[in-house]
């Protein structure tokens, strides 16, 4: 397998929404969609409803019914958003990011993760990083690849990322992105998961996973009871042709 190394210096291009350059090189966006779709569960029955995006933004936040866009992930609480972007050559760069429209009442170690299905993850490209805001001031902690909070499995990696806590924390912005090799002659699929602990956990403990389509939103396996302290938030994917 080749091995391509990025600077991750980033550049949005102005008056030009599709693309990006990174290292001088454009790349194209893969998908980007935006619909709102409230999914309301009723004794075991998912009703599904078109809704405009001010209703979405004036949502009842008791109510925390699910909203999925086909490139999103949306709760009343968080937004999930995934774009993937491409370089030619089969080579891509993924982006995670996770927002909050309401402080959680737990605040422990979250996971950020992504999977490849006829990807595969470049060593060494990974990086993530917290933001939050005191006071509307904002923050930065930064995940390096080699760093203690990743935890880099076969199909993917994911990052362990402990909110920070206090009285006067206002927001917060979770993000993660890697280059991946498209493996596959076909097509392929970038999968992206964002799992919120709903109890204290250790960092070993949000580390107890693997990388699997059978986990938390297609991306995250939790080992044994692990996974009953996390809210099992839906997963988001982009598909590669």
């Amino acid at each position: 397998m080749k091995k391509v190394v990025f600077l991750f210096l980033i550049l949005l291009i102005p008056n030009l929404a599709n693309a990006k350059v990174i290292n001088g090189q454009e790349m194209e966006l893969v998908a980007s969609d935006t619909s709102y779709i409230k999914t309301t569960n009723i004794n075991g029955v998912s009703l599904h409803e078109i809704i405009t995006e001010e209703e979405y933004n004036n949502v009842d936040e008791v109510n925390n019914s699910l909203i999925t866009p086909y490139n999103y992930a949306e709760t009343n609480y968080k937004r999930l958003d995934i774009w993937v972007w491409d370089s030619g050559d089969d080579i891509y760069l993924g982006e995670l990011e996770l927002t909050w429209k309401i402080i959680p009442a737990t605040r422990s170690f979250d996971v950020i993760a992504f999977r490849g299905q006829g990807m595969t993850v470049m060593e060494d490209s990974q990086i993530g990083n917290q933001s939050y805001w005191v006071n509307d001031v904002r923050h930065i902690i930064s995940y390096a690849y080699n760093g203690t909070n990743i935890q880099k499995r076969d199909l993917g990696y994911g990052i362990s990322m402990n909110l920070v806590n206090g009285s006067d924390v206002n927001g917060y912005v979770l993000y993660t992105s890697c280059i991946f090799e498209k493996t596959a002659s076909g097509t392929a699929y970038v999968y992206g998961s964002y799992q919120h602990a709903t109890e204290n956990v250790t960092l070993a403990e949000s580390q107890n996973y693997n990388i699997s389509g059978a986990g938390l939103g297609n991306v995250i396996y939790f080992y044994g009871n692990t996974v009953t302290k996390y809210d099992n938030m839906p997963g988001v994917y982009v598909t590669i042709n």
